[in-house]
């Protein structure tokens, strides 16, 4: 249970530095006709990444490199990469903007004790703990299964459960 909240922690720790920067980029707009944005890895680039790496626009402003950065972390963040982060945003003259990122390990689960909450909870919630060893750990999956356990508890007499 306090792995699961270290990596709700961690995971929480990340998007408010997101938004830290994206704060700063507020402040930082382009408008030109033909401009470009680039994401660039500092580490090495994920296999099979989906997300095109560059994007034009006729004009970029803060609105638009946010969406575009959130776009990519959000897609890095479902296949495991947690610890991913913007390194760093780059204005190259006029027309163009690059984007650093550092995607950082990927976490996944690797054996989940689940002795504290009995089996019959977990099969009635409909959660298969064999089924999560070895997959990547994902802000969309973890909240899936605490939402699921808290909805069985909230049902089954506790209505205060959190």
């Amino acid at each position: 249970m306090i792995d699961k909240i270290y990596t709700y922690l961690l995971v929480k720790q990340r998007f408010m530095c997101v938004f830290f920067f994206f704060g700063l980029l507020f402040f930082f707009s382009i408008n030109s006709s033909g401009a470009v944005i680039t994401v660039h890895f500092s580490d090495t680039v994920p296999r099979r990444y989906k997300p095109s790496l560059q994007k034009y626009s006729d004009t970029i402003d803060s609105v638009f490199i946010r969406e575009f950065c959130l776009q990519h972390l959000f897609y890095l963040y479902s296949k495991g990469f947690l610890s991913a982060f913007i390194e760093g945003i780059t204005r190259k003259g006029e027309d163009s903007i690059i984007v650093v990122i550092r995607k950082g390990r990927r976490y996944r689960w690797a054996k989940i004790n689940s002795a504290d909450i009995p089996a019959e909870i977990l099969r009635r919630s409909n959660i298969r703990v064999s089924a999560l060893t070895g997959r990547p750990v994902t802000p969309q999956r973890m909240s899936r299964i605490f939402d699921r356990l808290l909805g069985y508890y909230e049902n089954h007499g506790y209505p205060f459960a959190s």
